[in-house]
């Protein structure tokens, strides 16, 4: 099971946000012993220490869109991700992975909220 972390405090530098996440990343370790990711802009900073079960070799995290401009962590398992990706896919989205996290991020940039009301999984 992946371990996650996050922090928002606007008055530090993303360097320390940084660290600090990585810091907190070490903490839970255990749960993610097959990578550790971190993200970080200004304000905020989010990691995940990752059990790889799903895109064993290209699952990590973080995971960004294709422009940046969202990023996600996850300890999740979505059972229908392949169902969705093929709906994702058609409409233009492109995947830089196999993993199910990657395809709730793109689910996020199609249908916003209602991404949930179409997600099969635990979280």
């Amino acid at each position: 099971m992946c371990g996650i972390a996050g922090l928002w405090d606007v008055h530090s530098h993303p360097n320390n946000l940084e660290q600090i996440a990585h810091t907190m990343l070490a903490a839970i370790q255990h749960r993610g012993p097959d990578w550790e990711g971190v993200a970080s802009g200004p304000g905020w900073a989010v990691g995940n220490a990752r059990l790889a079960i799903i895109d064993i070799s290209g699952g990590n995290q973080p995971i960004w869109n294709e422009d940046k401009t969202i990023v996600i962590v996850g300890n999740n398992e979505i059972y229908n991700a392949p169902e969705l990706r093929k709906k994702l896919e058609a409409n233009g989205h492109r995947f830089s992975t196999h993993s199910d996290t990657e395809v709730a991020l793109h689910g996020w940039e199609q249908w916003d909220t209602k991404l949930f009301e179409q997600l099969n999984g635990m979280f």
